[in-house]
């Protein structure tokens, strides 16, 4: 999965908002993170950087002039666009495609644990499988390792991995690992993790309560 490779995540959030004379206003961000130290003087042009976020910031939208200056440049360039208060609505349909499945109750498995995390709340921005694919590159970055994805996934799975605390603590790899492989076979790999945490929260205020007053299944 593109080892040794530049690879940078452009990801577009679009947020909608109404006010209380309900007029609606449409806000746009850009974030970038990943392998971008090397296109630092690209990102200046349009992005400042936020030591906080780790990432680069712009308050506007300018995903895809970065994304296209990022691959003349030679990057491998993932995009992503993020929709608020779309997401929701995403949930519920895969509630009710989890709930015709019959796997519903192994994702709200996954969902809770993650909600368990101390940073759930932390927007993640990325699907999980990008996510993953994320964390390998800066685990790989930081520990000089010269080892594949499967190999520091396998890693991250048996714990032997990571920091004590923070972002890169050996459990929330672990846990973040454990999740994406379950979350793999069950083909749910393209939500973010903010979006799994979420199913369990509005399957148990909506579905269930629903499913509870009709005497049957949502």
């Amino acid at each position: 999965m593109t080892e040794g490779k530049s690879l940078v995540f452009v990801v577009l959030k679009t947020r909608e908002t109404t006010n209380l004379v309900n007029v609606k206003k449409v806000s746009y961000y850009t974030y970038v993170m990943g392998d971008t130290y090397p296109f630092r003087e690209i990102l200046k042009k349009y992005l400042w950087w936020n030591p906080v976020l780790y990432m680069w910031v712009a308050e506007k939208d300018v995903a895809k002039q970065v994304a296209e200056e990022l691959r003349n440049a030679g990057a491998t360039v993932m995009e992503v666009s993020r929709f608020y208060p779309g997401d929701y609505d995403i949930v519920r349909d895969r509630i009710r495609e989890l709930i015709k499945r019959g796997v519903i109750n192994e994702v709200l498995e996954i969902s809770k644990e993650l909600l368990a995390m101390p940073d759930a709340e932390v927007d993640y921005l990325l699907p999980i499988e990008m996510e993953i694919m994320y964390i390998v590159n800066v685990v790989r970055r930081k520990y000089k390792l010269n080892a594949s994805f499967d190999d520091i996934l396998k890693k991250m799975l048996e714990g032997q991995i990571g920091e004590e605390w923070g972002r890169l603590a050996k459990k929330r790899l672990q846990k973040l690992a454990k999740a994406y492989v379950k979350l793999k076979n069950l083909g749910l790999t393209d939500m973010t993790v903010n979006m799994i945490c979420l199913l369990s929260i509005i399957y148990e205020d909506e579905f269930k309560k629903r499913s509870k007053s009709q005497g049957g299944e949502a």
